[in-house]
């Protein structure tokens, strides 16, 4: 070869050993970059699983119709063991919000879950875990309602029922007090049974209001 030829293949090899490297660094890049998704992806389906298993169990727990008391301090217990359901998720509340930015990276990376199959499962299990977060959150929510409603009526009843006792004692300290002398127990009489007959309303008027409530642990309590 002249000189000049020489130079020309040299310069085509140097511009092949770039281009060589070029590639070979492209290729290690994406090689490195599917072993990262790779992971992410086993690490997301790993820590998902559990998630899902927990929430649906938490789910389907407060699913069941509660039993509700009619004792005011149970029906505060009851209160207090519903607002577990409400720790439960604050607990879970970090490993919830990683796990959505997972996926959701994940999906972002791949094609769509539309046109990409792994995408589409990884959608799935992100749309159920809000979901079953969602349902949790709403049927707390609900039976402290509930639970708080029927305090109000239990709190009404037995204030209704200790007053009526307090009436039945004092009615029974009146008739005792009729054997003295200079008392016309007729007077008497009505007005025991007007203030009787007021304080067994009221009491009824609540129990009936609180029995619907309580069932099916109204016969226990």
């Amino acid at each position: 070869l002249n000189p000049e030829e020489g130079d020309m293949v040299q310069k085509k090899y140097a511009t092949a050993e770039a281009m060589y490297a070029r590639i070979k660094e492209e290729v290690c890049q994406r090689a490195m970059a599917l072993d990262e998704a790779v992971s992410q992806s086993t690490q997301f389906h790993d820590k998902i699983e559990p998630m899902l298993e927990t929430l649906e169990a938490l789910s389907s727990r407060l699913r069941m119709p509660p039993l509700i008391p009619a004792e005011v301090e149970k029906i505060r217990e009851c209160i207090n063991e519903n607002k577990n359901a409400t720790v439960e998720l604050d607990k879970l509340q970090p490993s919830f919000e990683a796990l959505r930015r997972r996926g959701e990276d994940l999906i972002g990376r791949s094609q769509g879950a539309d046109k990409d199959l792994a995408a589409k499962v990884i959608q799935d299990k992100l749309d159920q875990m809000v979901f079953f977060w969602e349902d949790i959150k709403a049927r707390a929510e609900e039976r402290e309602m509930k639970f708080v409603d029927v305090l109000e009526l239990a709190e009404k009843f037995w204030y209704d029922m200790a007053a009526l006792l307090t009436t039945i004692r004092d009615t029974q300290d009146i008739v005792h007090d009729l054997e003295s002398p200079g008392i016309d127990p007729s007077i008497i009489k009505q007005q025991v049974e007007a203030a009787e007959v007021r304080t067994r309303g009221a009491v009824s008027h609540s129990g009936a209001c609180l029995h619907p409530t309580c069932k099916p642990d109204w016969t226990r309590s």
